[in-house]
């Protein structure tokens, strides 16, 4: 045996293989009938980002056509940069910001005007919406900060875009009850950050009669959801806890003393959703590690046996009744799986990049809990 130096270690991870294993999966994946959608952004191809399809569990297939980068800038760190419905999708280009519409089989054209200022009209989270596109407008002047708004555009570009919310300094999350009679987004202003405090709003689909649900400076709300039966949901750390609570409630419906929230750095994140028949699935990040837990509509709980079970991302989508989600761990570069919620089985749908690593070669960390002014927090 050799004894070296702390950092002289030979090791065969070094730049070029961490950049050419390093594809990444930094938007929201979505549910299209039984197809499954995401955005790859890849080294090789200058770090283009590229939707994916893998059509009722086949092989991952290219939607996006060479040349295009499907990125959008709002709040500069982007996500949620994509939609789709019945084998179209929209998306936002990242060189002009123009929102692209692409039937299947075709090639993208815009549905957005030219700005004055380049790529001055940016958008973000969209959410298909009948044949409207609810989505976050940002637009930046010449001098000054952006405006920020929620929007509905015609999904075919026949319409100049309606104002649905307007007067706030960020937005986020506009989403479309079931019956399409109200849309909930969120809200706030500086100098919070979207941790710090938020508001929960819904209105009319024209943006009339709108009312504030929920939230203030102090509350930290992120990802409203209508369930099946038309009751908003939304993560409030009201409790100390990011858990997901009904709107207007204080009692949260999942455990009471573990984080299912994150931080919104991106658009597009989720770390809940809702089966057909009104099952909430949501992760968990408790001291054991992540956790798959379900709340069937008459308020059991169980969590899904997965023993295998990866570190869970907040990108969620479900599929009859499958998760799909990204899956990692510390020897496990980041892939889209599948996870079977009545089984805990899990398919992979688009594997990784292999490192041809020796796991040897990697650090496994520890999970912990350590105290905090305000109550202990999981790591």
């Amino acid at each position: 045996m050799q004894t070296l130096p702390h950092g002289t270690w030979p090791s065969p991870i070094d730049a070029e293989l961490t950049t050419r294993a390093g594809t990444r999966f930094s938007d929201a994946i979505r549910v299209d009938g039984d197809d499954v959608l995401w955005v790859e952004s890849r080294p090789a191809e200058g770090g283009r980002s590229v939707i994916v399809r893998s059509a009722a569990g086949g092989p991952p297939t290219d939607v996006t056509p060479q040349g295009w980068n499907v990125r959008t800038r709002v709040h500069e760190y982007g996500g949620g940069a994509f939609a789709v419905a019945d084998g179209t999708v929209w998306f936002s280009s990242f060189e002009d910001q123009r929102v692209y519409r692409q039937v299947a089989g075709g090639d993208p054209e815009p549905i957005t005007p030219e700005p004055p200022v380049p790529a001055g009209l940016r958008y973000a989270d969209f959410a298909v919406a009948g044949d409207r596109l609810l989505c976050v407008r940002e637009t930046h002047h010449a001098e000054g900060e952006p405006t920020n708004e929620i929007v509905a555009l015609a999904a075919d570009g026949s319409a100049a875009p309606v104002v649905v919310a307007t007067g706030r300094d960020f937005y986020a999350a506009p989403r479309p009850s079931p019956d399409g009679t109200r849309v909930a987004w969120l809200a706030w202003d500086h100098p919070n950050m979207p941790w710090d405090g938020t508001e929960l709003w819904v209105s009319a689909p024209d943006g009339s009669g709108a009312r504030r649900v929920m939230g203030d400076p102090g509350e930290a709300l992120v990802q409203p959801e209508w369930a099946p039966d038309g009751t908003l949901h939304v993560i409030s750390d009201r409790t100390g806890w990011w858990s997901v609570h009904r709107a207007g409630e204080t009692v949260p419906l999942l455990v009471a003393d573990a984080e299912i929230g994150f931080p919104h750095w991106l658009f597009g994140a989720a770390r809940y959703a809702f089966l057909d028949d009104g099952t909430l699935v949501a992760a968990t990040v408790e001291a054991s590690g992540d956790r798959l837990l379900m709340r069937s509509p008459d308020g059991s709980v169980r969590e899904v046996a997965h023993p295998d079970a990866p570190i869970l991302s907040p990108r969620f989508a479900v599929l009859g009744r499958e998760l799909i989600t990204l899956g990692s761990g510390p020897a496990r570069p980041a892939e889209v799986v599948a996870i079977d919620l009545d089984s805990g089985a899990e398919r992979v749908v688009r594997p990784a990049d292999p490192l041809g690593v020796d796991d040897a070669f990697v650090s496994v960390p520890t999970v912990l809990t350590f105290e905090t002014p305000d109550g202990p927090a999981h790591a």
